[in-house]
């Protein structure tokens, strides 16, 4: 084989690896970043409080968190299809699908997520579904003024 071969060979087969371990580490990183958003999901759905903040980027206001369960009636039903989101060079963002409890029946929404240090979701920001007013939805208010720190979508 010729030089020339060797140098093209070798050159092709560096850029395979460097594609792999690139594209197998954004894997790692999605992965771990839907388990700690999955696992934060858990914990509130569960109203399990004094382990949420351990999945969670971002400061959360606990005892505020503590009230909305147990007076306000604020109930998170279940989540589905945590998907985080590969986009401009890093796992970023994500979104969710989740179900509230809205005067006694299951209301299902999207949300997206933000990521924050150690790949856990530093918000989670729900969407008022189509054809509603923003803000109209007490629990849905209440969800984004916690775990979207303080934003109304």
């Amino acid at each position: 084989m010729k030089i020339q071969q060797k140098v093209v060979v070798s050159v092709l087969l560096l850029w395979v690896i460097f594609l792999l371990t690139y594209y197998g580490n954004v894997l790692l990183n999605q992965n771990e970043v839907e388990k700690n958003t999955a696992s934060f999901l858990k914990a509130v759905q569960a109203r399990n409080i004094s382990v949420a903040p351990d999945f969670f980027g971002s400061s959360l206001d606990i005892e505020n968190v503590r009230k909305s369960l147990r007076e306000d009636g604020f109930r998170l039903l279940s989540n589905d299809y945590v998907k985080a989101d590969y986009d401009d060079g890093c796992v970023c963002t994500g979104h969710v699908d989740l179900t509230f409890e809205v005067d006694g029946k299951p209301l299902k929404v999207s949300a997206i997520f933000t990521v924050g240090p150690g790949n856990k979701p530093y918000q989670i920001c729900v969407l008022t579904p189509s054809g509603i007013e923003r803000g109209s939805i007490s629990e849905l208010s209440k969800w984004n003024l916690h775990a979207c720190v303080g934003g109304d979508f």
